[in-house]
Order: structure tokens, then sequence, then C-alpha cells
């Protein structure tokens, strides 16, 4: 392989690692933008429910209440009909309600209505707002939880969960690695137009150099002619 063949190579080769370098940041920080996007609407919508007059109300009234609410009832009331036109508005997995107890007061199965949480409600209770990654009995989701107060105040007397399922978090992820990958082909594309680079001296130089060489080579006919005289 010539030098200059070698030293394109080595070019390109260098071109090509520093665009996998950079094509795997901007790809890891597509993916941490589109998960804090989902954790920053979950907690949104959370609040947002959470803070309801009627859901204040009437989760404080279940968790008054020391027996377990009926499903049958929980069904067709108010607050499975506002989490379930609240998860359709916003195109989420779920949107959770229970009492204090953990007990599902609104849920988008309504089998499961009147029976405990599978993951933990502990934080939510004790005031504090949780975002997190969690698997579920509607599979992994990002997903907010909040604490609901009553009216008069005091401590929380339920909490919302809102969830959007993994799928839909990462919607956009197939454009955003096709940019990368378009911007990452032009870039080596534009790469291996370049000419190498000529470590050798240039040809004219070169020869310039040689015959001057030979001219040094040759005998001298004027410094014979003066030593014969």
């Amino acid at each position: 392989m010539r030098f200059a063949t070698r030293m394109l190579v080595v070019q390109v080769a260098t071109q090509v690692a520093v665009v996998a370098v950079c094509t795997a940041v901007f790809a890891w920080l597509g993916v941490q933008q589109l998960k804090a996007e989902a954790d920053s609407s979950a907690l949104n919508i959370a609040r947002s429910v959470a803070e309801a007059p009627e859901v204040r109300d009437l989760v404080e009234t279940y968790s008054a209440d020391p027996g377990t609410p009926d499903a049958a009832a929980l069904r067709d009331g108010l607050l499975q009909r506002y989490a379930t036109d609240v998860t359709t508005r916003t195109e989420g997995l779920f949107v959770v309600i229970t009492d204090d107890h953990g007990i599902r007061l609104a849920h988008p199965d309504p089998d499961r209505l009147g029976e405990v949480v599978s993951t933990s409600f502990a934080d939510a209770l004790a005031g504090r707002e949780v975002v997190t990654w969690e698997t579920g009995t509607l599979g992994e989701s990002a997903r907010a939880k909040v604490p609901i107060y009553a009216p008069g105040g005091g401590p929380p007397v339920g909490e919302v969960s809102v969830g959007f399922e993994r799928a839909s978090v990462f919607d956009d992820l197939p454009a955003l690695i096709g940019g990368i990958a378009v911007a990452v082909a032009l870039a080596v594309a534009i790469g291996r137009r370049g000419r190498p680079v000529h470590a050798s001296p240039p040809r004219a130089a070169h020869s310039r150099r040689a015959a001057r060489r030979t001219r040094l080579a040759r005998p001298d006919p004027d410094r014979r002619s003066r030593k014969r005289r």
C-alpha cells in the first residue's frame, strides 16, 4: 500500500471514529431528553388531577370510611369517569387514584377497582412527589406519583399515579436515530472526497535536487583545462 493511500485510510478511519463517538453521545442525549419530557408530563398531569376539587372531596370521603369501597359503585363513580377522561385526553397509559390505604378508586382496568395497587404508595402518603420508571399490572412505564390532600389540609388522604408506556415515550426515537444516521453518512462521504496528505516532497523540487546532484557528479572540463596548463 502506497504512503498516500495509507494516509487516506488513516484520515477516513479517524473521521469515522470521531463521528461514531459524536453519534453515540447525541443519541444518548436524545434518549435522556425523551425520558425527561415523559417524566415532566406525567408529573404535571398528576398534580393537576390531585388538585381537582372533586377529586380531593371524594378521596377524603373514601379515606374516612374504614371499610373497603364497593368495586361496583366505583365503576360508575365520578373518580373513574374523571380518570378515564384524563387518560384519553392526554394519551397516557393510565391515571390511577387511591385512598390512604392504596385501594384503587380509579383504574383503567375496572376489574382491579377496590384492590390495593401493585407498586409502593408510601412516598406519596408521606407527602413526597415521585417520578420513576416502574413495572406494574399495566407493564413498564414512566410514572409520577403525587399526594392528594383533603380540602381542609392535613396529611395526604390518597395518591394520584399517572403513567406513560415505554413505547409511547420513545415514539420519536426512530426519527432521531434516522437523522443522526444521515448526518454520519454525509460526514463520511465528504471525508472520502478529501485529498490525502502528501508527506513526500513535491515532484518538481525532487527533480531539481536530482539534476543538481547529477551536475555535481560530472567532471568539470574547465578544471581539467586549468590543470593541463
